[in-house]
């Protein structure tokens, strides 16, 4: 486990998959995230890479020839390299390798980089094509919060978004529109969507429980909430920049796919977000 904290937070992240394990705020001496439970979902973030969500039939075509994909890609199911470890920052690295070549056809390197500023955290995604032809993919966070009955997820401003439906595991053509400023993280709003897909959300956003707020900034085209069956105890919050297939007509070909990122040769992109926690 690799560890990185300051005065206010002490953040852990694995290097299986790269992600967050646990923010632990040394003020109010608890841990702010959901630490798994194999009854319910067994984990405390994912990165999503080179996909979000699921491909239809598991499968996606490109250049001719088709791919299989596991759920959210095969990042989380990686063991990153520890590129740098420093009081309150570190950075993990995966590089792509004959095991991902066989399912996602680009060379790349993907980091991820976690620093801490008073009580904030930065997490920040960079995604670098390896290759010599235009590389196309998704990608996206899914760290869990704990929450309780009465948590709500709170925009700065009341504002009009198009919520993506699910058809069962897939997106669903009768969008809808959601008017929000406040939304209640209990069971009824999971029973109703599952998961809740949000197009071109606002950059700022808190979820707030009655010590403390998180508040999170970063721009991404999606933002998806969703909760397994312990409903009442997390909710992830996750940035999208990609979305899994519609229900009734896949399209199949990759470069064809909704949200997807295309990166010149050689070139690199950031993705990501930060989290900083209020007192109250």
């Amino acid at each position: 486990m690799i560890v990185i904290e300051n005065s206010c937070l002490r953040v852990s992240i694995t290097p299986q998959g790269g992600c967050l394990a646990d923010i632990y705020d040394k003020r109010l001496n608890k841990p702010l995230m959901f630490c798994g439970n194999p009854r319910y979902w067994n984990y405390s973030d994912h990165i999503l890479f080179p996909f979000c969500g699921r491909m239809a039939d598991g499968e996606y075509e490109f250049s001719g020839r088709r791919y299989k994909v596991d759920i959210h890609g095969f990042a989380k199911d990686s063991v990153f390299s520890v590129r740098q470890h420093l009081e309150d920052k570190a950075e993990l690295c995966l590089i792509s390798d004959a095991g991902t070549l066989a399912q996602f056809p680009f060379l790349f390197e993907l980091g991820a980089v976690y620093s801490l500023h008073d009580s904030v955290l930065s997490v920040q995604y960079k995604v670098t094509n390896k290759g010599d032809g235009e590389m196309f993919f998704m990608i996206g966070s899914h760290p869990a919060f704990l929450i309780d009955e009465e948590t709500e997820f709170v925009f700065p401003q009341k504002f009009s978004t198009v919520v993506l439906p699910l058809k069962g595991k897939f997106l669903s053509r009768e969008k809808e529109t959601l008017d929000i400023l406040r939304l209640p993280l209990n069971k009824a709003l999971f029973e109703k969507y599952n998961t809740l897909i949000m197009e071109s959300p606002c950059s700022e956003y808190k979820i707030c429980r009655k010590e403390y707020s998180l508040n999170f900034t970063g721009r991404s085209p999606l933002l998806a909430l969703w909760s397994d069956a312990c409903r009442d105890s997390y909710v992830c919050a996750e940035s999208w920049w990609g979305v899994c297939d519609y229900a009734d007509a896949p399209l199949r070909q990759l470069q064809n796919k909704q949200y997807v990122n295309r990166l010149a040769p050689h070139a690199e992109k950031t993705f990501g977000y930060t989290v900083g926690v209020d007192i109250n």
